[in-house]
């Protein structure tokens, strides 16, 4: 079965995405642990790293570099996940994976190699490429589409996701405030959490390399 590619928006879009992701999971969860995206800007020398956990068994690693974006996600309970709990996918998993993103199979933050999926955007070669693009029959067999959605799906997935997850409702205007990188006042950050330490919550924005 040819798998398809996730409708992952290109990457300056998605680079954006997954800043205000993180930036509206810290407003709205003061306690990091607690939170499901976040940002990291300075995570490695000329990469930033976005990452999606949902705390039971799924994630997403995002990175950023001057070679293009690497992407890794593990649905556990999908058909293309590893058999057993840690251990690495096939090497089928990674084929066809440029030479400048092959540091990243073995990094321990991600889990090395322990993953359902792999995408890659080569500045060589633009676009999204999946790097095992055969696979089992079934709908979402490697659980991207369920996982990757978020990124794709604008403002409206994430009050979605915020209703369920922390269990607001989020006024439209405020969240795309954030997706449009406004400036980060007293009055939008309390209007997503009445509750919300807004000078840690814009120490935060700020150290995510959210503007202004």
């Amino acid at each position: 079965m040819k798998l398809p590619t996730p409708p992952l928006p290109d990457p300056p879009e998605l680079e954006a995405t997954c800043l205000s992701l993180a930036v509206l999971d810290a407003v709205l969860g003061p306690q990091w642990q607690y939170r499901t995206h976040s940002f990291d800007a300075s995570w490695s020398a000329g990469a930033r790293m976005a990452s999606q956990r949902d705390g039971s068994g799924d994630d997403v690693f995002v990175v950023f570099e001057d070679a293009g974006v690497y992407v890794q996600g593990l649905a556990h309970e999908s058909a293309m996940a590893p058999p057993s709990e840690g251990r690495p996918a096939s090497a089928e998993m990674f084929a066809g994976l440029p030479p400048a993103m092959l540091c990243w199979l073995d990094e321990p933050a991600f889990g090395p190699r322990c993953c359902s999926f792999c995408l890659y955007w080569d500045v060589r070669s633009p676009g999204w490429h999946r790097c095992l693009d055969e696979g089992r029959d079934g709908a979402d067999v490697d659980g991207s589409a369920a996982l990757l959605g978020i990124y794709a799906g604008g403002v409206q997935a994430y009050r979605e996701y915020a209703q369920d997850y922390f269990e607001v409702q989020l006024a439209e205007s405020s969240v795309r405030s954030i997706y449009e990188q406004r400036a980060l006042t007293d009055e939008l950050i309390r209007a997503l959490n009445p509750e919300a330490d807004v000078r840690a919550a814009r120490r935060e924005a700020s150290e995510m390399g959210y503007p202004g």
